[in-house]
């Protein structure tokens, strides 16, 4: 009884309604169903674009991993392979299973390898005009009926949007699906398609076994306004001689 009482019983009850809220899309129409997703495509290979890829891995999701140059595809994939590894040695992971997700994973060169994708994130470096870039290549690149993805954690996915001419869906991996203004699901339902991007970023979330919040086109998102104050609060405890440095 005194634990169903307590303030924990409480915050896991709010937590349980608040998730359940933050995934819901507002003004949703009936009858949308969410998108296939059977194939993915990252573009970048580094330590964004490899997590990315082992958690679709991970998902059985088969996954394109493209680099502009066959060092640094060979330098991400070295580093998947050290990943898994670490995971078996941990006992995290059974070698079958970490073989089988390493093996889902292909190392790509040519924006033309990604035509046959249903999903298409770019995880490049941090910095509008390059992802501009990349997105313009995705554009020419992708299948029509493919979903276009950013993995920016500050960036306006709007001005990244606008350097594509095929526009369907952003969202970052929390995960916090973000609806912009062309974001095929933003508020303002602008077409037949719009709504179903915004559902297929939620179900996949879900699917990938993440927690998806959606969130509006905004400084920082969530994730980087939670930090926020969370290292704010960590430099006020070390103000105040609370806390030690080690």
């Amino acid at each position: 009884m005194e634990c169903s009482q307590s303030p924990q019983h409480q915050a896991l009850v709010h937590l349980f309604f608040a998730e359940r809220e933050a995934r819901r899309i507002p003004d949703l129409p009936e009858g949308v169903e969410p998108l296939p997703v059977r194939s993915v495509g990252i573009v970048g290979a580094g330590t964004m674009g490899g997590g990315i890829a082992m958690v679709f891995a991970n998902a059985r999701i088969p996954v394109k991993l493209l680099e502009i140059s066959k060092e640094a595809l060979e330098r991400g994939i070295e580093s998947i392979r050290r990943n898994y590894a670490g995971s078996v040695d941990r006992g995290s992971v059974t070698r079958e299973s970490a073989s089988e997700s390493q093996s889902l994973i292909e190392g790509v060169t040519d924006y033309a390898a990604l035509a046959d994708r249903d999903l298409i994130i770019e995880a490049v470096f941090e910095d509008l005009e390059i992802k501009k870039q990349v997105f313009a290549r995705l554009s020419q690149a992708a299948a029509p009926t493919a979903m276009l993805a950013t993995n920016t954690s500050a960036l306006d996915v709007d001005a990244i949007a606008a350097a594509a001419t095929h526009r369907a869906s952003h969202w970052s991996a929390l995960l916090q699906p973000g609806a912009g203004h062309e974001t095929a699901g933003g508020r303002a339902w602008q077409h037949a398609v719009r709504p179903a991007a915004l559902t297929t970023a939620m179900a996949l979330a879900r699917r990938v076994g993440k927690v998806a919040v959606l969130s509006g086109n905004c400084d920082g998102f969530i994730g980087n306004r939670m930090w926020q104050f969370y290292t704010a609060e960590a430099e006020f405890l070390l103000e105040e001689g609370n806390a030690g440095a080690g």
